[in-house]
């Protein structure tokens, strides 16, 4: 945990994902969810949306952890195939 000032802590995760180290807000993660989010039309949202009904428990586990919401997608797209 990261104290910001007197009254506010932010939990803060970091995690290493393969080369990468992720620092997770969660307190601002779950803030973003909590809003409202526009749903578009496309098929990745479309997509995500249908597939996050089915996901297994033990990964809505570590969303939820993260304070994701997996039925809300956000800024979907496509990054093309990764270079070898």
């Amino acid at each position: 945990m990261r104290r910001i000032n007197r009254n506010v802590v932010t939990r803060v995760l970091n995690i290493n994902l393969m080369k990468w180290m992720v620092e997770v807000d969660i307190n601002k993660t779950k803030n973003f969810y909590s809003k409202d989010i526009e749903f578009c039309d496309c098929l990745y949202c479309e997509n995500y949306m249908e597939a996050s009904k089915h996901v297994d428990s033990s990964v809505l586990e570590i969303f939820v952890a993260l304070g994701i919401a997996p039925s809300k997608p956000s800024h979907l797209s496509e990054f093309g195939e990764m270079e070898k």
